[in-house]
């Protein structure tokens, strides 16, 4: 997908702060205080002063414009974050630019729609996610069909391919308005997109 590395994302435990500030430090990586400092030490932001490689970790939960929580989900898959969490890390984006839809192009060539966290997409988990948010559910779905109409845009993708990405958003969104909503989320899509339904957050350092 042509795509450009600029950074690294992780995800860890708030107990393991210091010893990974500790582990940068020593690989010569510089702290961003300042970010640690004004997210209450949610979130850990280093650069390499030679690469300029960029590193952000976040703690306990990613949170952008949805929050994402990883309590109880770090150690479901040894390489990565869940697959799931690997979805929603883009699909919570409400401004989604062209790396953030190259990025789940190939996530969903990758790997087929599911029920659980083995080498799957679980669906099933974030539909109870969103069933309970209307506006993370709303960003998601949205972001969804943007990916699947701006998947033919990519030479690099053929046909069959874009088949296969189009049926397993497909396959999401269905599961998805499948899932029973809560009261909050009803009452909440009744508002819609008058009132602000997501976080507003600064660019990455």
């Amino acid at each position: 997908m042509l795509r450009v590395l600029t950074d690294l994302d992780f995800g860890s435990e708030r107990r393991f702060a210091r010893d990974l500030q500790a582990m940068f430090v020593e690989l010569g990586y510089r702290a961003d205080a300042d970010m640690a400092m004004a997210t209450g030490g949610a979130r850990q932001y280093y650069k390499h002063p030679k690469t300029g490689l960029g590193v952000d970790i976040f703690m306990d939960k990613l949170d952008y414009c949805h929050p994402i929580p990883f309590t109880g989900r770090l150690e479901i898959d040894s390489e990565t974050i869940p697959l799931a969490e690997l979805l929603l890390e883009k699909m919570q984006i409400v401004e989604l630019n062209v790396k953030d839809v190259k990025d789940t192009i190939v996530l969903l060539l990758e790997h087929p729609v599911g029920g659980t966290d083995s080498e799957v997409i679980n669906a099933d988990y974030i539909a109870k996610m969103l069933a309970s948010d209307w506006g993370f559910y709303h960003t998601v779905t949205t972001n969804l069909k943007k990916v699947e109409d701006h998947v033919r845009d990519f030479d690099q993708v053929d046909a069959e391919q874009r088949a296969v990405v189009q049926d397993r958003v497909e396959q999401l969104l269905k599961r998805f308005d499948a899932e029973p909503k809560s009261f909050a989320w009803k009452a909440r899509a009744r508002i819609g997109t008058r009132v602000r339904w997501y976080q507003e957050v600064e660019a990455k350092q």
